[in-house]
This record gives structure tokens, sequence and C-alpha cells, in this order.
């Protein structure tokens, strides 16, 4: 139960078999830091993906405000239920909402109303690519919906009208901040 009990777990938990189920990694891109694989924020993949002119999809000023959207809005969207493990501070008697989320959702709001004087349609986009953590793909398809056979002129304009979209939301973002 010494040194070679503990190299035999870590080869257990390094097969393939913990890896992310296929499906999953349809739809999304996973990397390995050690020993557990994460999911790569939708986001993350727009910034180090090159257009056809080898220009990045998202410049560094879009991707930093589309990451401060996706931040606030993974704060609002925590569970309220306390758990176990929560230390947060409320007010009165402790039963309060945090004052954390107080804040992330207010500052989401401020957020999406800019988002909504540049176009509306840009919240939408905003919610599904850096918030909820689809790709551009995933986007076109729940826009527009699935395009098959021959069509794929048609996919590939919708792609580059997302593209656009969530360019537009990066820099109206980048805008106010």
């Amino acid at each position: 139960m010494g040194k070679a009990t503990k190299q035999k777990r870590r080869v257990a938990a390094s097969t393939p078999e913990h890896a992310p189920n296929p499906f999953a990694m349809q739809h999304g891109e996973y990397h390995r830091p050690t020993l557990a694989y994460r999911r790569t924020p939708a986001i993350d993949s727009l910034r180090d993906a090159k257009d056809g002119s080898g220009k990045p999809k998202l410049s560094a000023r879009q991707y930093a405000a589309l990451a401060h959207y996706r931040d606030r809005y993974i704060a609002c969207e925590r569970s309220p239920i306390k758990d176990s493990c929560d230390q947060d501070m409320r007010g009165g008697n402790g039963d309060g909402f945090p004052f954390h989320r107080t804040a992330a959702s207010i500052d989401l709001q401020f957020l999406e109303e800019r988002l909504g004087r540049c176009h509306p349609r840009l919240i939408a986009i905003a919610r599904y690519v850096a918030g909820q953590d689809h790709s551009l793909t995933q986007w076109a398809v729940h826009r527009h919906g699935p395009r098959e056979g021959t069509i794929n002129e048609a996919k590939t304009v919708a792609l580059k009208y997302a593209l656009i979209d969530i360019r537009m939301a990066g820099d109206c973002l980048a805008e106010g901040a």
C-alpha cells in the first residue's frame, strides 16, 4: 500500500474511460490541465480561433468585455439555496439575498441594457454564446434551423452573421467599460 498503489490509482484515473462522452465531445472543446477534463468556454475558443485572413475571430477588447459579461451571468445563475459550504455575508438575520449576487444582477441588467441600446438581437446571442456557453454553430442552428444536404451556403451565411453579431456585442459591451 505504498508507492505502487498510488501509481495504480493515478493510472486508473487517467484512462480514457473517464473522458467526456462522445455527445459532449461533439458539442464543446475540452482540455485537460490535470487529471480532470474541463470544458473550454465558447468565447475562449473564439478568441483562439483564426478567421480566413489569419486574424483572431475575437479581439482582446471584445473578449475581455464578453468574459466580463459571462462572469456576471454565471454569478447571477448560481442557486440561491444555501448549502453546507455557503459562507456568504447576508443582511439582517442571515436569510437575505447575498450582496454579491445582488450586485451581479444589477451589473448584468446594466450590461444587457447597453446591448439593447446597440441592437436588441445582441442580448440573445450574448446570453447564448457567452452566458450559456454554446458555440456559434449551435447559435446558427438554434436561430435558423438545421441545414442539411446542398444548402451549405445558407449555413455559412448564418455563421458569418453570428460572428458579426458576437463581435458587435463585444464592441458594444467594451464601449462603456
